[in-house]
């Protein structure tokens, strides 16, 4: 992109927060094309063997260019997830919090569109429970897709104002805060971030910023974590930020020393402390991002719930058989005519308020009408899920796009689940001549080639 499209005053702020020789860093990567990565799946994920390790993440890969992701069905099974290599960091910064286990109950705040949450439960690794929380509908409809198509089972979907999720007092191990913000470390990729950037739209986020933490400190334990981070690159959105909660008496600053990585971040510090983070375009090997920890001192109460009052969730064992599936699930929840099947540790999620509103909790299994059940595509997505028929590369696109598909490579009748490449992409039912498509209409591949 053409540097000289951005504002004078980004530059004047830029090189006012970390020199000049940074700032012609970032303009010289400005006028280069933004990488492309993408995060492996850590059960399911492609070949990666060609491809260069983002430093930071172990399933970071960097592409040569840019492939159309849409049309490859193991995009759409979830084997991986396409995502800036800056925004991996919190892969680093997890692994190196001093947790005694991985047995926690983590929040994502600012979830859509999935990324982080994503890369949360590869961290948990089928322990805990996560809650990926976004506010907005539209961006919540995105979440909820790539959370089933990263097929694991604990974790629950919200779409909660923070004030709402505060009242959840001493509830969360770890808080993860992906705050709206201006926008600045997406200048290269986003034309429409440059166009609206000014400084009343700082001044606006950091008055977001500002009650989204403040909402979510009671529902955070004591000696709880708080990684708080953006994709922007001012002192206002970030390190004010920061300094602000630190002042509150609520918390002390925790970031994790991560800098053996090298020479691709650039620390901050608060009284000698490490504050944070920033990786910056011409410098990471992505876009824009700030990222800090701090760990909560205060004691904000119990979270004392009657189980009358608390969700609900049946451990009564569902077979699965009829559906050629082995998948076992710790317990179930029941929203409507649909059930979902949870795994980790559902404790968590069991003393809950029952009047805590889930668009999901685990991963979508079953749809009753009387006695008749259907399969849904959690089922299917679930990581330890094989499929039943491998489709070729055109069978695979043409059942995405909800074509029909030959019955010839089906043996038999009933409900099978279709795969590329040992990867599972959905359901299918056999009948006597031909195969009826289950794939959901709302993921529908609309693409052409």
């Amino acid at each position: 992109m053409d540097a000289t499209l951005i504002p004078e005053e980004y530059w004047q702020n830029l090189e006012s927060h970390f020199g000049k020789t940074v700032c012609e860093k970032v303009r010289e990567g400005f006028s280069k094309p933004a990488s492309v990565s993408i995060r492996n799946h850590s059960k399911k994920g492609i070949e990666t063997s060609n491809f260069e390790k983002v430093a930071w993440c172990e399933n970071g890969f960097l592409l040569g260019d840019r492939p159309v992701f849409a049309l490859d069905p193991l995009f759409h099974a979830g084997s991986y997830y396409v995502q800036d290599s800056s925004s991996m960091i919190l892969s680093a910064v997890l692994n190196a919090l001093p947790l005694a286990s991985k047995d926690l109950f983590v929040l994502d705040a600012c979830a859509a569109p999935g990324g982080k949450s994503s890369l949360i439960l590869d961290f948990l690794d089928g322990e805990g429970f996560l809650v990926s929380n976004e506010i907005d509908g539209k961006r919540n409809d995105i979440l909820e897709e790539n959370i089933v198509k990263w097929g694991h089972a604990n974790v629950a979907i919200s779409r909660h104002d923070t004030a709402k999720l505060g009242e959840l007092t001493s509830t969360f191990d770890v808080i993860v805060v992906d705050a709206p913000c201006s926008g600045e470390g997406m200048f290269r990729k986003d034309a429409f971030a440059i166009e609206q950037w000014n400084q009343n739209l700082i001044n606006q986020c950091a008055t977001m910023q500002e009650n989204i933490i403040v909402n979510l400190t009671d529902c955070l334990k004591t000696e709880g974590f708080l990684i708080y981070c953006t994709c922007t690159t001012n002192k206002v959105e970030n390190e004010e930020q920061v300094i602000q909660l630190i002042e509150s008496g609520d918390y002390e600053l925790a970031t994790p020393n991560i800098g053996s990585i090298g020479d691709k971040l650039i620390p901050v510090h608060h009284n000698e402390s490490i504050l944070g983070y920033y990786l910056l375009a011409g410098i990471s090997t992505g876009e824009g991002q700030f990222v800090s920890v701090l760990r909560k001192r205060t004691n904000s109460g119990v979270l004392n719930v009657p189980k009358k009052r608390r969700i609900s969730i049946s451990e009564a064992e569902i077979d699965l058989i009829e559906f050629g599936s082995n998948n076992e699930y710790e317990g179930y929840w029941t929203k409507e005519n649909q059930v979902f099947g949870l795994t980790g540790n559902i404790e968590f999620i069991q003393n809950l308020p029952n009047q805590f509103v889930f668009r999901s909790i685990g991963l979508p299994i079953l749809e009753e009408e009387g006695k008749k059940r259907i399969p849904l595509h959690g089922l299917a997505l679930d990581y330890r899920t094989q499929p039943h028929v491998n489709l070729n590369l055109e069978e695979a696109l043409s059942y995405l796009r909800k074509d029909s598909i030959s019955a010839s490579n089906f043996e038999g009748h009933g409900w099978k689940i279709v795969g590329y490449e040992n990867r599972p992409l959905g359901w299918v039912k056999a009948l006597q001549n031909r195969v009826n498509n289950y794939y959901p209409i709302k993921y529908r591949l609309r693409l052409k080639e």
